[in-house]
């Protein structure tokens, strides 16, 4: 199959024949058009591509590897046989430079996770190379997003503590070529950030993702000194789109990039960049973060930043560039008429769901927005458009309403990222458009007996702060970079908070204690922590469309009256769903510090568990009944399986068969 036809007609403008408008939504304006004249090869290549992101699960884990590790690392999934004795099959492995952040892509059935260390770079797992393996196989079930798959590398001397490497095939010969790992050094001239990998991620997003990844790497090598900026390209956009405005950079910023699947649910895409930023936060304890999107980027960013933006205080300003708030028309042709479809055509909809989600909340407070906007073909009054997305795209209400600053460009809509203008306009926007924040940092301590450290130890505390004013608001919180027994949160905003430390799997005491942020001053806490048993889960039902691979999960709401009891060493303990709990991730903080058991939106959990096996039930109206089994350790992390609830015979036909819990 080639993809040539692609690439030409991706550049075809009439006006501006010289530029690559595949950077920019003006793919969107020829993608009928495109699809109808691809040929059956191509054509059919994007339509498996598209089947198998829709049906994908991404699983998302931190790797932990001893001191003095220098890699390269393998992390990969395998799916196992439905026969015993058939081989398995590698689906997908990636290559980190260091340990940290990983993300792989799944189909359904169940798989085994694995990782090593590949010393000699044979790509093979070598009976002296450190390893490791999820302990139980993993089944995807169907859900969009799976996490807190974390592996620790060990010695495979006896084996490892989570499981020798005995279920695995053969891994691939050649290991993967890219190195995904979040925060790796990239240059902006190397292939993974070319123009035919920005339009390969958009066309064909799934086999890009399981190439390359999505990760947010550096131009520099990582400078605590110097401010980062992040910069997120937009339609068949890649790193290479960013080349004029990182040169004009001065020596105060370091250039950030996020090279994503362009093709992919932008819901996805979100999420990704929150797993990025996450990751980077434990890795650097970055105090500063400036955001540059460029149009579809624009909308990635505000549905990160509405989503998580609280727990990045960090964040100061985001500039988006050619942005189409309210959508682009050609997108909604492409998803009525195109022979196969790009997910991220589906999101770009002036009436779809997700635009009609992304102005229901505001963006934090602390995040100060300018509005770049482009036009061409006449002037700003005699135009419509930048020459792809309409100025009543760019200039939708809302969006002007939320910016603190609006300006005008006269540039067509690629034009814009190569403009003299935007050049010198954008260091100044940076750093003289806000004064400096009064912040202070806050030095957290527990006991190393804690026990939490040997059983989970690729899990990090979070600090979390509820404004005292407003003690359960959605709170900010902080991963802390943890040394042993204690880690710090810096560039915490100066204010009175209630604080209490989230550990994975444990229980930290007091509960709440106040704490007083002063202006450049360290203020410590002190919490114990006890291992905690608990468990956990997501339920997904089978109506309507399924959520986007990657998109954030647990969203949704159950029925209201779903029960779901729990039997084993602790009694029986049930929990019922209602409706009056819809903001599922501050909802289960919130229990999870108070040590109460809660179901919220699609998420449940137990806490307080003593060890041993538990066999769980959930009854939802007009469904089946599900069923599974979970062992509990106090102060390892318990995630069930997600579980697909099915409708019951007669009320609604089965989408798929019931996949639950190891």
């Amino acid at each position: 199959m080639k993809t040539a036809p692609l690439k030409a007609l991706a550049r075809l403008d009439a006006g501006t024949s010289d530029r690559r408008l595949a950077t920019g939504m003006a793919m969107l304006l020829i993608a009928v058009l495109a699809t109808l004249l691809l040929g059956g090869c191509t054509l059919v290549q994007l339509q498996a591509d598209n089947r198998q992101f829709e049906q994908a699960t991404i699983v998302a884990g931190r790797l932990a590897a001893a001191a003095g590790a220098t890699g390269p690392f393998i992390v990969g999934a395998a799916r196992l046989p439905a026969v015993a004795g058939a081989p398995a099959e590698v689906v997908h492995q990636v290559r980190l430079g260091e340990a940290g952040g990983y993300v792989l892509m799944l189909a359904d059935g169940p798989h085994a996770i694995y990782a090593f260390e590949d010393r000699d770079g044979d790509g093979q797992a070598g009976a002296d190379e450190p390893a490791a393996q999820w302990p139980l196989p993993l089944e995807a079930a169907g859900a969009p997003i799976v996490t807190g798959i974390d592996l620790a590398l060990q010695s495979r001397h006896g084996g490892p503590a989570n499981g020798p490497l005995t279920t695995l095939p053969p891994v691939p010969t050649s290991p993967p070529t890219f190195d995904t790992a979040i925060g790796a050094i990239a240059r902006l001239n190397e292939p993974r950030w070319s123009i035919e990998a920005g339009l390969a991620g958009y066309w064909q997003p799934t086999a890009t993702f399981r190439q390359i990844g999505g990760p947010i790497q550096f131009v520099d090598a990582w400078d605590p000194v110097r401010i980062p900026v992040l910069f997120v390209h937009g339609a068949g956009g890649s790193a290479t789109d960013w080349g004029p405005l990182i040169a004009t950079l001065d020596r105060r910023y370091q250039a950030w990039i996020f090279q994503y699947p362009s093709g992919t649910s932008l819901d996805s895409a979100a999420h990704l960049l929150y797993w990025n930023l996450l990751n980077l936060q434990w890795r650097t304890g970055f105090e500063r973060l400036d955001i540059v999107a460029h149009s579809m980027g624009g909308l990635v960013v505000r549905r990160f930043l509405i989503d998580h933006g609280n727990q990045f205080p960090q964040i100061r300003h985001f500039v988006s560039l050619s942005t189409p708030w309210q959508g682009i028309d050609s997108a909604g042709t492409g998803v009525r008429h195109s022979p196969a479809v790009v997910p991220s055509w589906r999101d770009l909809q002036p009436d779809g769901d997700f635009l009609t989600r992304l102005f229901a909340r505001p963006m934090p407070g602390h995040i100060r927005h300018a509005l770049w906007f482009s036009y061409r073909d006449g002037g700003l009054f005699g135009g419509a458009t930048d020459g792809t997305v309409s100025l009543a795209s760019q200039l939708f209400p809302p969006a002007q309403a939320e910016a603190a600053v609006v300006t005008g460009f006269a540039e067509d809509h690629t034009g814009i990222l190569s403009s003299p203008r935007v050049s010198a306009g954008l260091p100044a926007q940076l750093s003289g458009s806000a004064g400096p924040r009064s912040t202070g940092r806050i030095a957290v301590r527990w006991p190393a007996t804690a026990g939490l450290a040997s059983t989970a130890p690729t899990q990090t505390p979070f600090l979390v702060l509820e404004p005292a004013e407003a003690p359960r608001a959605y709170p900010l919180h902080w991963p802390l970079r943890a040394h042993g027994d204690h880690g710090e949160a810096a560039a915490v905003p100066a204010g009175d908070y209630l604080a209490s430390l989230a550990a994975p799997a444990g229980r930290s005491w007091p509960q709440r204690q106040p704490i007083t942020v002063r202006p450049g001053a360290t203020t410590t806490l002190t919490f114990d922590v006890a291992p905690l048993g608990m468990l956990a889960g997501m339920i997904e039902t089978d109506d309507g469309p399924r959520r986007p691979a990657g998109s954030l999960a647990g969203t949704g709401a159950l029925p209201a009256g779903t029960r779901i009891r729990l039997d084993g060493p602790s009694g029986p303990r049930e929990i019922t769903a209602t409706d009056t709990l819809a903001d599922a991730p501050a909802d289960m903080l919130s229990a999870w510090l108070d040590g109460r058991d809660i179901v919220a939106g699609s998420t449940f959990g137990f806490v307080g568990l003593p060890a041993g096996e538990y066999r769980f039930q959930i009854d939802a109206p007009g469904y089946r009944r599900a069923t599974g089994t979970q062992r509990v350790e106090p102060g390892v992390p318990a995630h069930v399986a997600p579980i697909r609830l099915l409708r019951r015979a007669g009320e609604h036909s089965a989408s798929r068969p019931l996949r639950c819990c190891s």
